[in-house]
């Protein structure tokens, strides 16, 4: 070998450290010699990894679950608003406000720490839900997600033949129509039962004639709600349940109805009819005065003398 020649050899080191390179000349007359040099390996560089979601907004209460990738060696550690080493971390953000969560890829023996990734978190006023449930019989309107403080409004509307019984759960009332404060989550179940029957019974006026003084209509619902009383057609007037004869003859019509209450349904009206006729021949009438007997010649023939109240 001549000793001016030079030799190159290519040597990529496989871990970072210190390598010793040795090189032995040998001369064609067999002698040799070696000489040794120290190489400093340093660890290689790696880039940021990246993470999964790259921004988030949430309201407070919430939870998010972030997922890494990249670098070199998946060796990550989660900084910031979140802790934890591996591939995912799951990170609770109890309040509003803005936050960060960081990522690192921590290296190993032959890499350096990455460049660490970053991802903002906007985390705003929580929102609390207002669930409504009804039995049977009705339906509620209200529920739905409000912010913290907010004022919610349950409204209970029974269906044809239910009452509205009451709202239990996180409020105990009887009023159909209520309002809560939405400080948490709250759930309301609104009852509702069914109305009972009720039935109007009357009696039919009997004997009524021209000349009868005014009189009660007797009639009576089974609940004991008052009956309304209501003149439809005939010659008399109706001031409450006191009919009063006009003076002629002919068919009176009275309608009795009850509407109902939280408790009854309506009963089914009753029709209360009963004739107006002529007074029979031969009363005795208390009023003897010329006009009435003028006037009541054209309707019978009796004769007239003066008595007590018929």
């Amino acid at each position: 070998m001549n000793p001016v020649d030079t030799e190159s050899v290519m040597y990529p080191p496989s871990v970072a450290g210190t390598v010793v390179i040795r090189a032995t000349a040998v001369g064609t007359n067999g002698l040799s010699a070696t000489q040794s040099r120290w190489l400093a390996v340093a660890k290689a560089t790696q880039g940021p990894p990246s993470i999964t979601p790259a921004v988030a907004s949430i309201t407070a209460g919430q939870s998010v679950v972030f997922s890494g990738s990249g670098g070199a060696t998946g060796n990550y550690s989660w900084g910031g608003s979140a802790s934890g080493n591996g591939g995912s971390e799951s990170a609770a953000f109890p309040s509003p406000g803005t936050f960060t969560v960081t990522l690192v890829d921590t290296g190993n023996t032959n890499y350096s720490p990455s460049p660490t990734a970053s991802v903002t978190v906007s985390v705003g006023p929580a929102f609390f839900t207002l669930s409504l449930s009804a039995s049977s019989g009705g339906s509620v309107t209200g529920g739905g997600s409000y912010p913290p403080g907010a004022q919610a409004t349950a409204v209970a509307t029974p269906g044809p033949g239910s009452a509205f019984a009451g709202w239990t759960g996180d409020l105990v009332s009887s009023a159909p129509t209520v309002s809560i404060v939405m400080s948490a989550n709250r759930s309301l179940l609104a009852s509702f039962t069914s109305l009972l029957p009720q039935t109007i019974s009357a009696v039919s006026p009997a004997g009524i004639s021209t000349r009868s003084p005014a009189f009660a209509i007797s009639a009576s619902s089974t609940s004991g709600l008052p009956v309304a009383l209501t003149l439809d057609s005939g010659p008399a007037t109706l001031d409450g349940a006191q009919l009063t004869p006009s003076g002629s003859t002919g068919m009176v019509t009275v309608t009795a109805t009850q509407p109902g209450n939280s408790q009854y349904l309506a009963a089914v009206p009753v029709a209360i009819t009963f004739p107006i006729g002529l007074p029979p021949v031969g009363v005795v009438l208390s009023d003897d005065s010329a006009a009435t007997k003028r006037s009541d010649r054209v309707t019978r023939n009796t004769s007239y003398t003066s008595g007590p109240p018929h």
